[in-house]
């Protein structure tokens, strides 16, 4: 497993946000300062200060005694700062009580949320903060497979790190090496393997990454399982299809000729 320096920043993140945090505020005191500021203690208000990432501002609220878990249509402060990589904003939110791993639509939480935009350096907060790395929304989909389908590589990363399952499958049976290879990101797909992801994993219908790269056209992701042994004798469950049949079926005759010599080789 990879370890990077990188993966140890947070770490300074959470000793100074600590540092910050407990010189704690008179409630009234802090009511006064968001009155001279003619700012109105209102959910409405501090949300849109969390989407700005106003850190004072955020800071004087929760001294004021709002709630650290407002939420907006199903969105709390907490998804909405990690949507946008207000780190320090997610760690103040945490301190101030924001539940971690509290749901919202479709089942994401702040973690999945901040893996959707690449923002790994919050993603890092929330799981040294004690948010549940192997969550799964709606569609059993995990933060890493979401990181995987955007092609966030370092997020990817740091979610391994982390302890992420990295042969965790969804609702249709595919893994974050599936739909990184699906959608063509060969970097994240690169990265997965040497994690030792298993890269002949099949979904529901038998589909390997090979399959889906090859008939999506994918050619350098294509090119990287192939040379780190991808299995290209696998045929899937529904058809009865290889890879290189489902690259003819794509029509891209670069990968069939790729994979007919491979083919060959065997």
């Amino acid at each position: 497993m990879k370890v990077r320096l990188s993966h140890l920043a947070p770490l300074l993140l959470l000793l100074f946000a600590a540092i910050f945090t407990s010189c704690e505020m008179d409630p009234q005191l802090a009511k006064d300062k968001l009155a001279e500021l003619g700012v109105e203690n209102t959910e409405d208000n501090f949300l849109s200060r969390v989407r700005t990432g106003d850190l004072p501002l955020v800071r004087l609220f929760l001294a004021a005694g709002m709630d650290a878990n407002v939420s907006d249509n199903g969105r709390t402060a907490l998804m909405m700062a990690a949507a946008r990589g207000h780190t320090p904003v997610v760690e103040t939110l945490i301190v101030g009580g924001a539940e971690v791993d509290r749901r919202g639509v479709s089942g994401l939480t702040a973690l999945m949320t901040a893996a959707m935009f690449g923002h790994t350096e919050t993603v890092q907060v929330l799981t040294f903060r004690g948010a549940d790395v192997n969550a799964k929304n709606e569609y059993d989909r995990t933060a890493l497979m979401i990181a995987a389908i955007e092609g966030h590589t370092d997020t990817v990363d740091a979610l391994i790190w982390r302890g992420a399952d990295y042969n965790a499958k969804d609702k249709v049976g595919m893994t974050a090496s599936i739909w990184a290879a699906l959608e063509g990101r060969t970097d994240t797909v690169r990265s997965l393997i040497d994690q030792g992801v298993d890269m002949n994993a099949k979904d529901e219908n038998g589909r390997t990454a090979l399959i889906f790269a090859a008939w999506r056209g994918h050619i350098e992701t294509v090119q990287v399982l192939l040379r780190n042994g991808a299995d290209v004798s696998a045929k899937d469950g529904q058809y009865g299809g290889t890879a290189l049949l489902w690259a003819a079926v794509g029509d891209h005759p670069e990968i069939v000729e790729i994979l007919k010599d491979r083919v060959a080789l065997k």
